[in-house]
């Protein structure tokens, strides 16, 4: 995934499955899990204009979000310690 909107794609997968870790929704492991998949479904297009770019971060926002919803390992739950 080189260039065009592909950093886009990375960036906006990362930030909603760190956060779903921070919110207890998903182990760590599955921040990798979910990015993967953000990357596989969503196709770097050419970066031609800003409209593009926030599109795909909104694109990608909700696959990864999706992938959270049904892969999550404590959905509704958070985790504490102790």
């Amino acid at each position: 995934m080189a260039g065009g909107t592909g950093s886009t794609v990375l960036n906006a997968a990362n930030e909603i499955a760190v956060q779903a870790f921070l919110d207890g929704e998903i182990a760590f492991t599955q921040i990798a899990e979910t990015v993967e998949h953000a990357l596989s479904v969503c196709s770097p297009k050419p970066a031609d204009t800003i409209d593009r770019i926030l599109l795909e971060d909104v694109n990608t926002r909700n696959v990864a979000n999706d992938y959270v919803s049904r892969n999550g390992n404590n959905i509704g739950k958070k985790i504490t310690n102790g």
